[in-house]
């Protein structure tokens, strides 16, 4: 299996809530991104109902480029593995991660994802999700307030 799928895979019992961890085996290595019940607002995480589906993705953002208002529809797991990453939510909080920083994304959180300094960000996103959900919603219209329309 290659690192991307490992780390996708290891992000995504963490994030569901299978943090009891294995034995080592002699020549392995662990190395724990996330072992969380709450998301970056401090809300406990949880799951849609309905049929699992899983999604895992990479998401490259050339320097200054962002990823514009939206919200993840289900839980997710953020792993960045390269450059440097401001989010900003709604209310005006902002978070900043350098590379190899993991965190909870909560469902139907606004937010915006921008890559700071003079080199790309990238990051894997694995979404808990289930059949027929979608993963995330693009809300343009969005500038600093007002209403959302996933979850309501």
């Amino acid at each position: 299996m290659n690192n991307t799928l490992n780390i996708a895979l290891c992000s995504l019992a963490l994030a569901s809530g299978a943090a009891t961890a294995l034995e080592p085996l002699p020549g392995s290595k662990t190395t724990v991104l996330l072992d969380s019940t709450t998301a970056w607002d401090g809300q406990p995480m949880s799951y849609p109902s309905g049929p699992a589906a899983l999604r895992a993705e990479i998401v490259e953002l050339a320097p200054g480029a962002h990823t514009g208002w939206h919200e993840a529809g289900v839980p997710a797991v953020l792993y960045l593995q390269e450059g440097a990453l401001e989010i900003r939510r709604r209310g005006g909080q902002v978070l900043r991660l350098q590379a190899g920083a993991a965190l909870a994304v909560p469902a139907h959180e606004l937010h915006d994802a921008r890559a700071l300094g003079e080199r790309p960000a990238r990051l894997l996103l694995v979404y808990a999700a289930a059949e027929g959900r979608k993963t995330g919603v693009a809300l343009p219209e969005f500038e600093g307030g007002g209403p959302t329309r996933v979850g309501q």
